[in-house]
């Protein structure tokens, strides 16, 4: 019974394309914003070599 209670329900992800369409547009979203908080950073510290500024960029993105 427990478990039963927290599976999540994927049966609008199998009955609505438009559903589909949106979680996985929203996927892409997701990764792609996680891959510029990685990237930026890594750019700014192979183009300055200053940790103060990767520090700064960390910063400005959190806000």
């Amino acid at each position: 019974m427990l478990g039963r209670r927290l599976l999540v329900d994927l049966t609008p992800l199998r009955e609505s394309r438009d559903f589909r369409y949106l979680w996985l547009s929203q996927l892409a979203t997701m990764a792609g914003r996680q891959i510029v908080v990685v990237a930026v950073p890594y750019q700014v510290y192979l183009l300055t070599h200053s940790s103060l500024l990767v520090g700064l960029i960390g910063l400005f993105q959190a806000v």
